[in-house]
């Protein structure tokens, strides 16, 4: 009875607030979840709300300072409070690996210089955010089970398939996000309510070709194939649909990473040496093959670099110029503010309040002029603890799809690594999520 009171308030205060969308979210949220939650089991309710939920309604929430706060950051908080608020079981504190240790280092780090900055309130609310992208995932996931896991992968596959329709639909109709800058020289497909805008719906493609292919792995009968095989197409053709470059960046480093860590496997092992020869002749293949799978718009671009100071009357060539141009100012913005301001930074969060971009267009630019060097010492320390566990993880996987396994999440990190560099990814919140989330899974022990 109080679960359902506490719901009902919740939905008519985000009525009152003219919050229709979350309230209805939370509304059939709740009427599918309310037999779960009734009989205590939160964890499992959670999931299901993350996996399914997440991906179908990832940008809504309550706009505040310019920005949105994510609904299901204030879910993840309040959960992770819950925990908190329990005395910390040895179980708990044994799974504090050296991960969220260094997550714990960097959102001090990020937590001191917000109360530094020049804007507390604006600061702290891109902490909050940081908060729930680099250690609350760990606490969600400390009493995970193989058999929730299932679960959460159904629902993954479920809202994968929903999007990847919903955009295909929008195709078909000839759907476009119109604007004066490409309206009529490139189709930006973008899902709206769902992921807006068609770099973050390739780079979500890209993120589940990668989720689907460790589940077809941990398959354990023919149905489970079958629907994550599904998944696993969708999430490709989601790519395909978006007309976005780094989705497809992100799945040739995976594939190409995978490439190179089995030859250094099999160099090693004379028995598989031979399937060396064998596998190279099916990259010329790929690599021509891909010539016909990808979009117009990646050739037009890096066509388009032959241009760049020189100019072209075609207006394709000029729009992505004025792209490449626009990318290039950005960055010259965010290091002139990091040069004024190299130790703290200009504050968190602050980088669109001083400057007419709404981000640094990349994760490192932005993290330098926001945060200086403290902030990016912070997060190299992440960086190095996230690459020492991923490594001693394949090297104690024996058997061989553990081990690749380990190898899939390695070539995704170093995928969003080098994607940093163009786009900020670690502050696109559906993506750090289910990144967490494979992370945890592949390298800390399942709850029994």
């Amino acid at each position: 009875m109080l679960v359902l009171l506490v719901a009902s308030l919740l939905v008519f205060l985000l009525v009152w607030f003219n919050q229709i969308v979350l309230a209805f979210i939370f509304s059939v949220a709740f009427a599918f979840l309310s037999p779960t939650i009734k009989y205590g089991n939160f964890e499992v309710a959670l999931l299901f709300f993350l996996g399914f939920f997440l991906p179908l309604f990832p940008d809504q929430g309550l706009l505040i300072y310019g920005r949105i706060l994510n609904w299901y950051d204030v879910i993840l908080l309040l959960f992770f409070v819950s925990l908190m608020a329990r005395p910390l079981s040895r179980e708990t504190l044994s799974r504090m690996d050296s991960i969220s240790q260094a997550s714990l280092l960097f959102l001090a780090v990020l937590l001191v210089l917000a109360f530094m900055s020049q804007d507390r309130l604006i600061s702290i609310r891109d902490w909050v955010s940081y908060a729930v992208n680099f250690l609350l995932v760990w606490f969600v996931m400390l009493r995970l089970s193989e058999a929730h896991y299932q679960r959460f992968l159904y629902c993954i596959t479920a809202s994968t398939l929903i999007v990847t329709l919903v955009g295909l639909i929008q195709r078909l109709s000839g759907f476009q996000f119109a604007s004066t800058a490409d309206g009529e020289v490139s189709i930006r497909l973008g899902v709206p309510a769902t992921l807006g805008d068609s770099l973050v719906l390739s780079m979500y493609g890209a993120m589940m070709t990668v989720y689907h292919g460790l589940a077809l792995i941990r398959a354990r009968n023919d149905l489970e194939r079958f629907w994550f095989g599904l998944g696993l197409l969708a999430s490709l053709f989601c790519i395909r649909l978006s007309l976005s470059r780094n989705g497809i960046l992100m799945v040739a480093v995976v594939v190409g990473v995978l490439f190179l860590l089995r030859f250094g496997t099999w160099i090693l092992s004379r028995r598989n040496a031979v399937k060396i020869p064998i596998v190279l002749i099916f990259v010329p293949m790929l690599a021509y093959g891909s010539l016909f799978i990808m979009p117009q718009d990646v050739y037009n671009r890096i066509t388009s670099i032959f241009y760049l100071f020189s100019g072209s009357p075609d207006p394709v060539i000029a729009y992505n110029i004025r792209s490449t141009l626009g990318r290039l100012e950005n960055y010259r913005e965010a290091l002139r503010l990091f040069v004024n301001n190299p130790v703290s930074g200009i504050g968190l969060g602050l980088y669109p309040h001083l400057t007419k971009f709404e981000d640094a267009d990349g994760f490192y630019p932005g993290l330098a002029a926001e945060t200086g060097l403290v902030g990016i010492f912070g997060y190299f320390i992440f960086w190095i603890a996230v690459w020492i566990q991923l490594l001693r993880a394949r090297q104690q996987a024996h058997e061989f799809w553990d081990k690749l396994q380990v190898e899939l999440v390695i070539a995704l990190f170093l995928a969003m690594s080098l994607v940093s560099f163009f786009e900020p990814i670690f502050k696109l919140q559906v993506m750090s999520f289910y990144f967490f989330f494979l992370l945890r899974q592949n390298i800390c022990k399942a709850s029994a």
